[in-house]
């Protein structure tokens, strides 16, 4: 094999690219990206960020910062026409949601997609790693052991080996077109968007609308309080609703927009994009560093394809009801339901998710139920926060303080009565070759003071308020063992060792 420049190339620097840049830089695998623009994008663009984003940025420790600057959903309001001054109605796109023990993010935030780049190149530079500006990928080959990307630098031309090139570039970016996937879908040349960033000194615009064009303001304070995103129904771009078939070709992977593109409607674009890079990043920092097989890779397409295309399905339809009537009277068409949330998203018919309970009849889809109410936690679905987890010496924790996206974490919810069971799953976890976070979860009342309560598990937790195990819905009178994987997905629901094996064989095939 020639020498190479990194492990992996990423091609673009939007979100999709910097989250999967960082994720792989957390877990300690050689990483460069690349954007051919001379300088850093500006403009508000994918504003919305759902509940399920905010875990994801929680466990890449950039939360605090995106919630310092970011703002609530404003309310609509519709106003009396000709003249565009009396207002007519308000009303909220959606409801607003207390937080609960499982779900402690529950209503989407905004903030400018170039500020949330912002936040996410300073935490890529505290690994070492900083975008390069003015380079462009051209052209490449790949072979059995590599990737050869040629590049256009200030420099020059330059070519780069690498064992695996992600492209992050976009619908018209290079590495998609080049592997020559197809781009099924249609282009909706009946309706047509304007997307604008202004600044205005007041809101007293010669603005005439008419039954063919409607216009929306959506206020962001920033910099400058009248600076508005502003989006128009009429004359301006097509939206196009497409997506790949496959996401991979050997060593060579897409994500984000390369992969898909749909209506704006919904707030689902960059939010996708982003649990795109989160689910294929620790799989290849697994694959990189030699501890799973290439396979691995295969279930980034088998997870993420199910979920994109319900994804293009939700925003199409969300899309057609605002173009249908001209009337914005009509709130009908701006309400959401809360799978937009994306706290629902699953991969349940993943070929690398392990449970042992009898699966439910009922039909479940990739974005999971529209309902408020949450079904029962099954293998392959998002893994519930709990609060209230007493630690040793008093300190209360969540599971979301404990999960770590460099390693599986694998809940033990275990009764008193049943340590020495728990002490063999201990010693298996530990012998694995990769680095496993064991948490022993007791239930309440169980005194976690004693130090000689079990051997070699990293946390003891008591569950004084009872959320982890009915978030988990772990039974009180036997161990149950949860796999959480580093996206915060659970991987496995199993009884014990053998049930581990299985599961981390799969995952980890270098343990066999």
């Amino acid at each position: 094999m020639p020498d190479l420049s990194c492990d992996v190339l990423v091609v673009g620097a939007g979100p999709s690219g910097l989250i999967l840049a960082l994720c792989l830089a957390m877990c300690d695998v050689s990483v460069r990206i690349i954007d051919k623009e001379p300088v850093y994008r500006v403009g508000r663009r994918g504003a919305g960020i759902t509940p399920r984003t905010l875990e994801v940025f929680k466990m890449l420790g950039v939360l605090d910062e995106v919630l310092k600057l970011a703002h609530k959903p404003v309310q609509f309001q519709s106003y009396e026409l000709p003249g565009g001054a009396k207002p007519l109605k308000t009303w909220a796109m959606s409801p607003t949601f207390e937080p609960t023990p499982a779900c402690p993010f529950r209503n989407a935030v905004f903030l400018g997609q170039d500020q949330v780049e912002g936040i996410l190149r300073d935490r890529l530079k505290q690994f070492g790693c900083s975008v390069e500006l003015g380079t462009e990928l051209f052209s490449f080959e790949q072979s059995a052991e590599h990737v050869s990307a040629h590049l256009s630098t200030n420099a020059g031309q330059a070519q780069i080996n690498i064992k695996y090139l992600v492209g992050a570039d976009g619908a018209k970016g290079v590495v998609r077109k080049q592997l020559g996937l197809s781009f099924l879908g249609e282009t909706r040349t009946e309706d047509r968007l304007i997307v604008s960033d202004v600044i205005l000194d007041g809101l007293d615009l010669e603005v005439r609308p008419s039954p063919s064009i409607a216009i929306v303001f959506i206020p962001i304070l920033i910099d400058a309080p009248q600076h508005i995103h502003m989006w128009a129904k009429g004359p301006a771009a097509t939206p196009n609703i497409r997506m790949v078939e496959e996401l991979r070709k050997d060593r060579v992977l897409i994500v984000g927009d390369a992969a898909h593109v749909h209506s704006l409607f919904g707030g689902q674009g960059m939010n996708s994009s982003v649990q795109d890079s989160f689910n294929l990043g620790w799989k290849l920092a697994s694959v990189t560093l030699g501890l799973s097989s290439p396979d691995l890779l295969s279930t980034y397409g088998e997870e993420r394809l199910p979920v994109i295309a319900e994804m293009l399905d939700k925003t199409t339809e969300l899309h057609k009801k605002a173009f249908k009537s001209d009337n914005l009277n009509d709130t009908s068409h701006w309400k959401r339901n809360k799978s937009l949330d994306q706290l629902g998203v699953n991969y349940r018919w993943s070929s690398i998710v392990l449970d042992e309970k009898p699966r439910s009849a009922e039909t479940h889809g990739a974005y999971g139920s529209d309902s408020e109410e949450r079904p029962p936690l099954a293998g392959g679905d998002r893994a519930p926060d709990a609060s209230g987890l007493l630690q040793s010496g008093g300190r209360e924790l969540t599971l979301f303080e404990v999960f770590k996206y460099t390693a599986h974490t694998v809940l033990i919810f275990c009764p008193p009565a049943e340590q020495s069971a728990v002490d063999g799953i201990v010693h298996f976890l530990s012998n694995l070759p990769q680095k496993v976070q064991s948490v022993v979860i007791h239930p309440a009342g169980t005194d976690t003071s004693v130090e000689h309560i079990g051997t070699g598990a990293d946390l003891f937790l008591c569950d004084q308020n009872g959320h982890g195990f009915e978030g988990y819905c772990a039974p009180p009178d036997r161990v149950c063992c949860v796999v959480v994987r580093p996206d915060g997905m659970v991987g496995a629901i199993v009884s014990g060792v053998p049930g581990l094996t299985k599961y981390f064989t799969t995952i980890l095939p270098a343990f066999t």
